[in-house]
């Protein structure tokens, strides 16, 4: 491959996952209450020392929006914090979202790729007192097969149990990313047999294995969840959704609180513990003797814009290239996120189980380069939209300075604003030039290599026969380092070919009561409250 253009990354750049679909943190807002009961008044008390891990206390966490579902079958995030502290799933994942054991202790793939054998581990309980085995799954995996992520097993044919610990599941083709499916931090988790049915037909109080367990739901106000005194707490170090888990505290509230001032007042207050703030107003807050911050370092979600390599002068690889070259991305950082994150040229950084040196290729800001390819190209002085949503500060943002970067090299440039669901129509519908986007984690890369880009998946029109071939043979391959292989490759030929740029990942500041020990937030932008205690 020819790199004279390419250079290493020098920092630290962070891997990402979707997921979802295309999904967003900061979505919809309700109108809750700015400050909501929860208890007694918490009393103003000075930092203590820390020591050993105590049991008790109570923690106020303030939610973006309210949850619209307490099911944890759903692609929704909000719902995704709550759940994810009260079930789990066969499979975990650790911070470098390479799979681990969950409630199956171990798990057996067949010669050909197409049988799963789960191994359960025995005693573990559900928050009703019931034990969980195989029939559970089964249940389970019939509830998800049947819901809105469905998608996600759809290559299954077949779930039985074996015996009483023992289920095998059945495919009908081999898929790589099945397994990550069922180890995916938000979404596959393990109910009881037949619970859904017993409630209605509609999960209403959420029953899992997890270390707390739900308590109560009231819209606007609160979601409730309590430690779960029999908890079979979880085996090995603790990484990610995986290893021993503890709940040390009595019980969490997650109290809906979409503006940020409101948020920033309960913290000052103590009404509220811990919230996600904005990185510009951290200073101000952790002055006070009674507050801290933490950082989840830059998340797995990345923002990026999409070239429509279909469409003049999108079409025209030069022409791509200057604008890559001219669009300075740190410029970026710091307008979206105040400097609060990195800039990022792959789904997959250092930290990740997928990293590999081509994930940080990149091309680099010069704009001497970015007008020699502008000459070369075949661009003749047509508009060129940039399209973009006001609602999302990176997406906004990003259109801001792209308009103002092409304007500036003689390109007639227009940023165009859309509504969202306006926005989302132009995406599927491959009508654009350039594109203002962004994603939540991909912890397989399947979700990004083969969903976003793979020729017959992606809406920028574009087609490389080495590129859809790699992604083919990767998503048809169990064994972990020869798909690592295969996306190195695949990276290698976006990163050439460019129908897309990723320019950042943004990372979360989450303010907290400096009573709350322990708390670390992970950069899959998950709040994990085991294994985390109060000073009281």
């Amino acid at each position: 491959m020819n790199i004279d253009w390419l250079k290493k990354s020098s920092v630290l750049l962070v891997a990402f996952l979707l997921v979802i679909g295309l999904v967003f943190i900061t979505g919809c807002q309700t109108d809750p209450e700015e400050v909501v009961d929860v208890g007694d008044e918490p009393a103003e008390e000075e930092p203590v020392d820390t020591g050993e891990p105590q049991f008790g206390g109570t923690i106020r966490h303030a939610m973006s929006s309210d949850i619209s579902t307490i099911s944890p079958y759903i692609t929704e995030w909000q719902a995704h914090e709550v759940t994810r502290n009260v079930v789990e799933g066969l499979l975990t994942v650790d911070e470098g979202l390479k799979i681990q054991p969950g409630l199956a202790k171990e798990y057996e793939v067949s010669e050909d790729g197409m049988v799963y054998t789960f191994y359960l581990h025995e005693g573990v309980l559900f928050h009703n007192g019931q034990e969980m085995t195989a029939e559970d799954v089964v249940y389970s995996f019939e509830k998800m097969m049947e819901s809105p992520i469905a998608g996600n097993f759809d290559v299954v044919s077949g779930v039985e149990a074996i015996d009483e610990y023992t289920v095998q599941i059945t495919t009908s083709e081999v898929s790589g990313p099945f397994l990550m499916n069922i180890a995916h931090p938000y979404t596959a988790a393990i109910i009881p047999n037949g619970i859904i049915e017993e409630q209605g037909g509609e999960l209403e109080h959420l029953i899992g294995t997890g270390p707390f367990e739900f308590v109560e739901w009231v819209p606007d106000r609160h979601v409730h969840i309590a430690r779960f005194d029999d908890y079979w707490g979880g085996v090995g170090e603790p990484s990610g959704t995986y290893g021993e888990k503890v709940a040390y505290l009595d019980e969490v509230y997650f109290v809906p609180t979409a503006e940020v001032a409101s948020r920033m007042v309960g913290l000052e207050t103590g009404d509220l513990d811990i919230a996600f703030i904005p990185g510009k107003e951290i200073d101000r807050l952790v002055e006070q003797p009674h507050l801290e911050a933490a950082m989840t370092g830059p998340t797995y979600e990345f923002w990026n814009y999409w070239f429509n390599v279909g469409r003049a002068p999108f079409d025209d690889i030069n022409f791509r290239k200057a604008v890559v070259h001219a669009i300075n991305r740190e410029d970026i950082l710091m307008a979206a996120a105040d400097g609060f994150g990195a800039v990022v040229n792959s789904p997959y950084s250092s930290i990740s189980a997928w990293y590999t040196p081509e994930h940080a290729l990149e091309w680099e800001h010069d704009m001497d380069k970015a007008m020699e390819y502008l000459e070369a190209s075949s661009y003749n002085g047509e508009k060129v939209y940039i399209t973009t949503f006001s609602g999302y500060t990176a997406m906004d943002r990003m259109g801001v300075i792209a308009e103002s970067v092409l304007q500036g090299m003689g390109i007639d440039a227009e940023l165009q604003y859309m509504e969202w669901s306006a926005l989302f129509d132009s995406f599927w519908n491959g009508d654009y030039h350039m594109l203002c986007y962004g994603y939540g984690a991909f912890p397989d890369p399947d979700a990004w290599y083969y969903t976003r880009l793979h020729s017959a998946q992606n809406t920028c029109n574009w087609v490389n026969a080495e590129f859809d071939a790699l992604v083919e043979e990767a998503r048809q391959t169990v064994d972990f380092e020869t798909r690592k292989a295969l996306y190195a490759r695949a990276q290698e030929i976006v990163i050439e070919e460019l129908p897309t740029l990723p320019t950042i990942s943004e990372e979360y500041v989450y303010v907290h009561n400096a009573r709350i020990n322990d708390f670390d937030p992970w950069n899959a932008v998950f709040t994990r409250y085991y294994n985390v205690w109060v000073s009281e």
